[in-house]
């Protein structure tokens, strides 16, 4: 079994034998952050696997994003192979530390990554349903009207996961909640569909 295949299973003692053998391929870090396998995480970097910055942003690994992008600048907004920056990883998987460093280290709050979602972060973190990372950058000016590539607000993956306590942060700060995406729907719409009730809910209060 090689890395990849080890760490979709998530067999530890299978993906331990896989890098014996050899280095992990390039993506291998990111794809144990994906797939929320932290022994598989631990098992690559003592492995010798190192961390880009849009992995240490996923991880919260503060210091070693600082020293990345201390190295060179251009990782603080680069999209990795997934289309996601730093600061996006950082939203999405709730590492508000991390998060909090990039905009203080320069990245845009508003910065869109690259294909084939072309989002923002705040889209990033409402997708993870990370309430703190969407106050976060919400506090530091992310705007709730900015599209993906698909047509989609921030609201609107909010309501299609549900997630009512992001709901309402964007709600606070201005959010359309009846923006109708690129195939008319509302984000009640999208909650009713995937059958969220807390979140229709609210959002039939709107």
């Amino acid at each position: 079994m090689d890395v990849m295949a080890a760490l979709k299973a998530r067999d530890l003692p299978a993906l331990q034998r896989a890098l014996a053998e050899g280095p992990a391929p390039k993506g291998a870090l990111r794809q144990a952050i994906y797939l929320r396998f932290s022994q598989g995480v631990d098992a690559l970097i003592a492995a010798g696997t190192k961390p880009d910055a849009g992995d240490a942003a996923a991880l919260g690994d503060v210091a070693t994003l600082r020293a990345l992008v201390a190295k060179d600048k251009a990782a603080l907004t680069a999209p990795g192979d997934d289309g996601f920056p730093p600061l996006h990883l950082a939203a999405h998987f709730g590492r508000v530390d991390a998060l909090r460093a990039l905009l203080n280290l320069g990245a845009p709050v508003d910065l869109v990554g690259g294909p084939p979602l072309a989002n923002t972060a705040l889209h990033a973190a409402a997708a993870g349903g990370q309430k703190e990372t969407t106050e976060a950058l919400l506090a530091a000016g992310a705007r709730t009207d900015v599209k993906d590539a698909n047509g989609y607000l921030a609201v609107h993956v909010a309501a299609a996961s549900g997630s009512v306590p992001i709901l309402r942060a964007l709600a606070a700060k201005g959010a359309d909640m009846r923006a109708r995406g690129p195939d008319g729907k509302t984000p009640l719409d999208l909650a009713r569909q995937r059958e969220m009730d807390e979140a229709v809910a609210f959002l039939e209060a709107k």
